[in-house]
């Protein structure tokens, strides 16, 4: 039995089943839906399953992946395989000796879903005897139809475990890009009918822990008593959510100094329904000396930069297992041996257990197949986060922002209704309905995937703030300054100095006709941290273009951007060696977020 939680007749139906079952599960918010998935794992091993091998965990998000892998670790799981499906289907063509390094998500989904589906089924699915499917209702279009070509490809011996809350799906709108069109109410219909899963329902609730969170299980029951909601029937749940809400509720998120500062082991989330309130909240609460992380997107993970300490100064070779198992245990002790078997998944070469290839590893984490263990974790007391970036986690606290008057997320619908849901089932204790500072928010745009603040002057509508991506940083190759030092960047890379701070960008040098600039970063305590991607230039140069400024002239500079994380790049030996960084391929940058300005010429 595991310790957290004693499972109660319905989670230990669905643990203890045979290895064969194939089970479709509803499992609500706070329903112990991880713990039931480890005890399900735990009866498979006991039953003689490998979990390195022959059982897999597949997750939509990488919050449910974290969480999933925290407590495997606890329970003594280490090995386990767990995956979120864009990290399984890149290694699955990474095996195929596919180059994935410029698709997108969808596309290398797509990539190995045909893999899968075609005669010659990919080695690493082969010895698979159980697959567990968790946060089931997210699965829509692409991701969906990898899970069907995964469970027809391992024929009828193969049994499964699928774990989902239609009231918390809140990533249909993926179907837009998706070339399949399948709902997950329609993956879940095809998992009775055409592979048989037998549906069950988890009965007792673990998160919420006063009166005030518990009083939400009653309302989420009764949301889901009236049956299949559609956009015209989903008023009256949508009042059910704004009752509760209404009974805890202040008029600015600055009033909220306590939550805002959780005690020793508690945290925060304030959470916001577009990237835009995140990045206007955040600025609010640096400028009122709230120290926090903002939490990213999945696709903006990058490697932690423990790994860069592990191989900084490492030669392009192979090393023995125990050269690098010693590195890791004076650094992290007893975790040594799970990070190695993160970095040798990684590697990916399985024939040669006991060495470490240091090059192959550094170009395949540049592929993006990176295992969850090396990336940065967006872990802290206080966290800003859209509500969607913020699934599958749970918090002391929830601060749940508002969404606009007028907003597309104040729209009265199933989908918002579900982010609603969402959004106040991830605390535990206490959920604070809130606002930002009136006037705070302005007119913004982020249909072309950034988004742009608006402002009025002489010439009309104008572009005031412009978001900084994580795509803005360079990371193809270590920054290389005049004076020749590329170490002492290196060395001003340090989080704990650098987070939270204001982050302004000059132009490197001014460019030659048809050159593209750079712009070096400097901190607002005049360190050089790194510098920008040839694509922030243009977009710097179109998103600021005023009438009066000559078409051919790059702005001087912009400020604003704030350090978020420090990461570690990856790339060919030769980059590193090129500036005198050693030959491990591997290197710091920093990532940043937030709107920024241009500075005059």
């Amino acid at each position: 039995m595991l310790a957290e939680i004693e499972l109660d007749e319905s989670q230990r139906a669905v643990a203890e089943a045979e290895p064969e079952d194939r089970l479709f599960v509803t499992a609500a918010a706070g329903q112990g839906k991880t713990e039931v998935l480890l005890a399900r794992v735990k009866t498979l091993v006991e039953d003689g399953l490998n979990p390195a091998d022959e059982i897999l965990v597949l997750s939509f998000s990488r919050a449910a992946v974290e969480a999933v892998r925290k407590r495997a670790r606890v329970h003594d799981l280490d090995g386990l395989q767990i995956r979120t499906f864009d990290s399984f289907a890149a290694q699955i063509l990474i095996d195929m000796d596919e180059d994935t390094l410029g698709d997108s998500f969808d596309a290398r989904i797509r990539k190995a879903t045909e893999y899968i589906a075609s005669e010659e089924t990919p080695d690493r699915i082969l010895h698979l005897k159980h697959i567990l499917v968790d946060e089931a209702q997210d699965l829509v279009g692409d991701r969906a139809e990898l899970v069907l070509a995964l469970f027809a490809a391992l024929g009828e011996d193969l049994g499964f475990t699928v774990l989902g809350d239609p009231l918390q799906g809140i990533y249909d709108f993926q179907l837009e890009e998706s070339d399949s069109k399948l709902t997950s109410g329609e993956l879940i219909e095809k998992l009775k009918t055409d592979f048989g899963a037998d549906h069950q329902k988890l009965a007792r609730h673990y998160r919420a822990v006063t009166d005030r969170t518990r009083e939400l299980i009653s309302v989420g029951d009764e949301i889901r008593s009236l049956g299949e909601l559609d956009d015209s029937g989903s008023e009256t749940a949508h009042s059910l959510l704004d009752d509760f809400r209404r009974q805890v509720s202040s008029t600015s998120v600055l009033n909220e100094s306590g939550a805002l500062s959780p005690n020793a082991g508690e945290t925060t989330a304030l959470l916001c329904s577009t990237n835009y309130e995140v990045l206007i909240a955040s600025e609010l609460l640096w400028q009122n000396g709230y120290p926090h992380l903002v939490r990213r997107k999945a696709q903006d993970m990058s490697v932690a930069p423990w790994v860069h300490q592990v191989f900084k100064d490492l030669e392009d070779r192979t090393y023995d297992a125990d050269d690098i198992k010693s590195r890791l245990t004076a650094l992290f002790g007893d975790s040594a041996a799970d990070l190695w078997l993160a970095l040798k998944t990684a590697e990916g070469n399985f024939t040669a257990y006991n060495s470490l290839n240091v090059p192959q590893l550094s170009q395949r984490l540049r592929s993006r197949s990176i295992p969850l263990t090396l990336t940065v974790a967006d872990t802290a007391s206080l966290i800003v986060s859209t509500v969607h970036r913020a699934k599958g986690l749970e918090f002391t606290n929830v601060l749940y922002l508002q969404p606009e008057f007028g907003s597309p997320a104040a729209e009265q619908n199933a989908a918002t209704l579900k982010q609603k849901y969402v959004a106040l089932t991830r605390a535990r204790e206490e959920i604070i309905s809130t606002k930002l500072p009136k006037k705070l928010l302005q007119r913004a745009d982020g249909s072309t995937g950034r988004w742009l603040e608006k402002a009025y002057g002489k010439y009309g509508a104008y572009n005031a703030r412009m978001e900084f991506l994580n795509s803005d940083i360079d990371d193809v190759s270590p920054y290389y300054p005049e004076d020749g030092d590329a170490q002492a960047i290196q060395d001003n890379l340090v989080l704990e100095d650098l987070l939270g701070q204001v982050v302004s960008g000059s132009l490197q040098s001014e460019p030659e006709p048809g050159e593209v600039p750079r712009y070096v970063l400097t901190t607002s305590e005049g360190k050089v941290i790194g510098r920008t991607s040839p694509s922030f230039a243009y977009a710097l140069k179109k998103n600021f273009a005023f009438k009066t400024h000559r078409r051919d002239e790059w702005p001087a500079g912009f400020t604003g951007a704030r350090v978020t994380s420090i990461e570690c790049a990856t790339g060919h030996p030769e980059e590193t060696k090129l500036t005198g960084l050693g030959s491990s391929g591997m290197w710091l940058v920093p990532r940043l977020t937030g709107l920024i300005t241009r500075t005059k010429n």
